[in-house]
């Protein structure tokens, strides 16, 4: 089966460019999107390990609340949005997209899903004849340490085609940035971490020598500066995420093939080290860091092939990681949403 039908059945119509936008398309196999079947109740659910903090996971359209020795459920989907993709913000605050047939958008939440606050509204009134070409889609939050709200974001557009673009905001009302060009017809720049120098480290979609599409890591020092890739094409990596404090990039790598595995690799802020893999033979997606920086929490099926499920590499950043442990069982985490770990 050909890994690059992942997501038609996530967003049947919408396109290529929204697939490869979405971080996941070339590597992932039918399936990989969760909850088609329904997820099971919270109540239900019970970890295999006990990590430190909270882990937000996205499941069937909901947003679940890992933490101590139980699962809850934070926010619920309804008719018209599921949850997905969310992001811890340095007051504890969670941003995550609301993604509808048609459109998404990005909302605010206390760490209970309580006090709900939209931050954007993607969907525009109909053009003559009931074309939506004006909707638009956000994907990929995540808040900075200073207070910037970064995000890839449709604009600017052309008619219905979809290349994302890497945007920020200071606050919740005001003026957005672009800081991206994406190159078109690939899905465009998606997955932005932002840098305590107030750069931004992001997967870049580009067309290699062959045609086919691939992804790179790219930096930027600000909205103006072209950027330069920190990986090649041939690596095909994408999904960065930061260890606290900078100094170790955690990214998912496939080199062009069927499979996916997690690479950690020291970054001094402009330039990345050698390489080295912690988990492989499997579909891994989206390595996140711990809040203290000791330990990843990453996607990928559990044994035997069945859904995407959670685990954990303890020691990631050192010398002598462990090998992957099984952290959840019997739910079907959604493979298109990265995990947020908040302390």
């Amino acid at each position: 089966m050909g890994l690059t039908t992942v997501l038609v059945a996530l967003m049947a119509g919408f396109g290529l460019a929204v697939y490869t936008g979405l971080g996941l398309v070339r590597h992932l196999h039918d399936g990989a999107t969760a909850g088609a079947g329904g997820t099971t109740d919270p109540v239900d659910l019970h970890p295999l390990l006990r990590l430190p903090g909270s882990i937000y996971l996205a499941a069937g359209g909901d947003l679940l609340r890992l933490r101590g020795d139980g699962v809850t459920a934070v926010l619920n989907h309804d008719g018209s949005r599921r949850w997905m993709q969310p992001a811890v913000a340095a007051d504890g605050s969670v941003v995550v997209v609301a993604r509808s047939a048609e459109s998404s958008d990005l909302y605010r939440s206390a760490a209970d899903g309580g006090g709900l606050q939209r931050l954007t509204d993607d969907a525009a009134a109909p053009l003559h004849g009931g074309s939506l070409e004006r909707n638009h889609w956000a994907f990929h939050p995540r808040a900075g340490a200073d207070g910037r709200l970064w995000y890839s974001y449709d604009a600017p557009k052309a008619g219905f085609r979809v290349d994302l673009a890497v945007w920020s905001r200071p606050a919740a009302n005001a003026v957005a940035t672009r800081w991206s060009s994406p190159v078109g017809y690939t899905g465009g720049d998606v997955e932005p971490v932002p840098l305590p120098s107030g750069g931004v480290v992001y997967a870049r979609y580009v067309i290699g020598a062959g045609s086919e599409i691939r992804s790179q890591l790219w930096l930027q020092t600000g909205p103006r500066d072209p950027g330069h890739a920190l990986t090649t094409t041939d690596d095909d990596c994408s999904q960065p995420d930061l260890a606290p404090g900078g100094g170790t990039l955690a990214m998912v790598c496939t080199q062009g093939g069927q499979g996916a595995r997690v690479e950690v690799v020291s970054f001094d802020g402009r330039t990345l080290g050698t390489p080295r893999v912690l988990a492989a033979g499997s579909l891994c997606a989206f390595p996140t860091w711990a809040p203290d920086g000791s330990a990843l929490a990453y996607l990928a099926p559990a044994p035997g092939g069945g859904d995407f499920t959670l685990w954990w590499l303890a020691g990631a950043a050192g010398a002598t990681p462990s090998g992957p442990r099984q952290v959840l069982e019997g739910v079907a985490l959604d493979a298109t949403s990265r995990p947020a770990w908040a302390p």
